[in-house]
């Protein structure tokens, strides 16, 4: 279990656009696709491009860099699903975005 923090305002975010975020030493991509928000950390493993300012398509967001995609709902990368990024549980309360911290450090290796 982790602890919910502030993440941003609800309407701070556009469809489709992902806002970068630093909270308790998790660099973090939010996102809003579709009316659902999604929160996953905000680095390529590849090399380490900001995943905030990839493409979003069909519930993935791509690098910018290398067009590596992961899946918003999980994090997994759509090419090989056994190695995925961080993925953080979202919830809003008072149009406020809050992102469920892990307790445990943040990754600086791909897991897999």
């Amino acid at each position: 279990m982790g602890s919910w923090q502030v993440a941003i305002r609800k309407d701070q975010l556009v469809e489709n656009e992902g806002r970068s975020i630093r909270i308790a030493g998790h660099r973090i991509a939010v996102f809003l696709v579709e009316g659902t928000i999604y929160a996953i950390e905000d680095s390529c493993p590849h090399a380490g491009a900001a995943l905030s300012r990839g493409y979003i398509e069909n519930g993935t967001v791509s690098c910018p860099l290398h067009y590596w995609r992961f899946r918003l709902s999980d994090g997994a990368w759509a090419d090989n699903p056994t190695l995925s990024i961080g993925c953080y549980a979202t919830r809003i309360v008072d149009d406020l975005v809050q992102v469920e911290i892990p307790d445990d450090p943040p990754l600086t290796e791909p897991r897999q």
